[in-house]
């Protein structure tokens, strides 16, 4: 990833002005940048949730969100991944390079990989910085300055500003965002049955892309977080910004495992594409819209689908066990109650039979009111 970082596009440039700017009339010239494969990467998100700058005096409009907060979710991280994926394989002129992922669901409030042969430790000047000993240390931020695009309509462009920024388990103001989530937060998720429901938001209930996003069961609460939102939250830094945290490079990982979990939540579920949603979902995430800002143009639909068989990758995860229900502990428990009775009275049988069998074991062949041998040998001599 340094080298993505720190290698020009081949194929994209950025624009530095609004459209009605973006040719120059007196130099006769195109206001667009070359930009860094990684930082690229790191705009196309910041594009995704980006307010539209009205004007000058007017300043900018929200709401809009095309990659979070709806189905396309799931789909649009997805193809982001993939574009980073086959942007570095063709980079390293190796098709086989394969993003690796997280599992931040370990629980407890340590991060197994912020160490700096990974992803970067600690840094012992600064808590909120990373290790010197790191080559993420050295990485700058792009998308940064979002009250200045939003007030004066300048647009992020190749700058690139102050450093990463992580502190995980840090947010001493909100103690629930100081734990990763647990093994059977994801166990939980894999069981929802479907994939999304109306109004195909945040308060979307008993939703399975709602739940991954961040919100338990699919329950809209403004302070619970879980999986995806909450392994954001714990980062505290960088990552925890919804428009810079692909800068910092854990959001890769922490995209790619929320990414298995959607391919695990198929192959169980056995669903098809008629689950997501086709209208009624928020701008840019109903199932033929193409998703923003990406180019050639790709829908959600082409993204909603098994990734072993129709993307070419697949994920080895060893994914925890299943809970039970009340219903299916109160059953297995029942059932089990039944068996150790049947193998008591069982037991109890054998050994009732075997005593009885003992006891015959030691009565004579012959009872007393039958003639011996020796003496019916006896009688019969003296009669001859």
């Amino acid at each position: 990833m340094d080298l993505a970082k720190n290698t020009i596009h081949p194929d994209f440039v950025v624009a530095t002005r609004h459209f009605a700017e973006i040719i120059d009339p007196v130099q006769n010239t195109t206001n667009f940048e070359n930009i860094s494969i990684y930082d690229f990467f790191v705009w196309t998100h910041y594009y995704s949730v980006s307010k539209t700058f009205l004007g000058q005096g007017q300043g900018s409009a929200g709401g809009i969100d095309f990659s979070h907060e709806g189905p396309a979710f799931i789909t649009w991280h997805r193809y982001h991944l993939i574009q980073l994926e086959r942007d570095i394989q063709a980079l390293l002129q190796n098709p086989s390079f394969a993003l690796p992922y997280w599992n931040f669901a370990i629980g407890g409030n340590q991060c197994d990989i912020c160490t700096d042969d990974l992803m970067g430790a600690r840094s012992n000047f600064d808590s909120t910085l990373l290790s010197p000993n790191s080559v993420f240390s050295q990485w700058r931020v792009v998308c940064e300055n979002v009250e200045d695009y939003e007030s004066l309509g300048t647009i992020c462009n190749n700058t690139r500003g102050s450093p990463i920024r992580r502190n995980p388990a840090g947010n001493t103001a909100r103690p629930m965002v100081q734990r990763l989530p647990e093994p059977e937060d994801v166990a939980l998720c894999l069981e929802v049955g479907l994939f999304d429901t109306p109004p195909f938001f945040s308060n979307s209930s008993e939703s399975f892309r709602n739940t991954v996003e961040g919100h338990p069961s699919g329950q809209y609460d403004p302070i619970v977080r879980s999986l995806h939102n909450l392994a954001h939250l714990f980062l505290n830094g960088t990552g925890g910004q919804t428009h810079i945290s692909p800068n910092d490079p854990m959001f890769v990982l922490l995209h790619t495992f929320t990414d298995a979990v959607f391919d695990e939540w198929l192959r169980r579920h056995n669903v098809d594409s008629s689950q997501y949603p086709l209208e009624n979902a928020p701008i840019g995430h109903n199932r033929q819209y193409n998703m923003v800002p990406f180019w050639p143009p790709v829908t959600n639909n082409e993204m909603f689908v098994s990734a072993p068989e129709n993307l070419g990758y697949a994920y080895e995860v060893q994914w925890p066990s299943q809970t039970l229900s009340i219903t299916e502990m109160i059953t297995i428990a029942v059932v089990s109650a039944l068996v150790l009775v049947a193998i008591i009275f069982a037991g109890t049988s054998c050994i009732v039979s075997r005593r009885r069998r003992k006891n015959e074991a030691f009565q004579p062949l012959l009872a007393e009111s039958y003639p011996r041998y020796a003496e019916d040998r006896e009688e019969n001599t003296q009669a001859v």
